[in-house]
């Protein structure tokens, strides 16, 4: 897991070939204006625009992904995100394939405050819980293949 401010996105394209995308992405749109859904960008990367109600911790499940990184941002609030690592998620609850989602009954080991000028990236090995806070969360999870 990587959390670090949105300013600094660039420093961390060395670490995988289609960062570069997203930090194109973000540079060159509105990102509070972007329609929700789910928006193709490359054969490797997509972004999804989502208001979602926000989770206690105690409602919010553990999640990972096989085959995608999750770049998360919270643009109009602070999302307090879940993280434990995939080593300790042993207990699933729902493997989900064709989603390539995975949930867990794990319990989180850490959380993180991240707020609209922040942004978080979860590899297959973070298990994550999102969408921990108050209110409505303005959502905007670019999904980016993974390439070992």
């Amino acid at each position: 897991m990587i959390f670090d401010s949105l300013q600094n996105f660039d420093k961390y394209l060395g670490l995988c070939p289609h960062f570069k995308v997203v930090a194109e992405y973000i540079r060159d749109n509105d990102l509070d204006s972007l329609e929700p859904g789910k928006h193709e960008i490359t054969e490797d990367v997509f972004v999804i625009s989502e208001t979602v109600e926000g989770k206690s911790k105690s409602d919010a499940l553990l999640e990972s992904h096989r085959n995608f990184i999750d770049v998360q941002l919270c643009r109009n609030n602070v999302d307090n995100m879940g993280w434990t690592s995939i080593k300790d998620c042993t207990d699933v609850k729902e493997d989900i394939v064709e989603r390539d989602l995975i949930f867990y009954n794990n319990k989180v080991q850490k959380h993180i405050s991240v707020g609209p000028d922040n942004f978080v990236i979860f590899f297959p090995w973070d298990g994550h819980a999102p969408n921990i806070g108050e209110g409505s969360l303005q959502k905007i999870v670019f999904k980016v293949r993974f390439q070992s």
